[in-house]
């Protein structure tokens, strides 16, 4: 039952994981800029 279970939940994970990467991949919103800020791309001297 769990083998069963586990191999179940393999697949399941994969395929939830690949549509919620396509549907971030597809969105019009930046969400790395909303969440970092608008200087996200820079760096600064000190990170040099």
């Amino acid at each position: 039952m769990t083998t069963r279970r586990a191999l179940f939940a393999v697949p399941l994970t994969a395929a939830t994981s690949l549509v919620l990467f396509a549907l971030a991949s597809r969105s019009p919103f930046d969400l790395l800029a909303r969440y970092l800020g608008d200087c996200y791309l820079t760096i600064s001297m000190a990170d040099k």
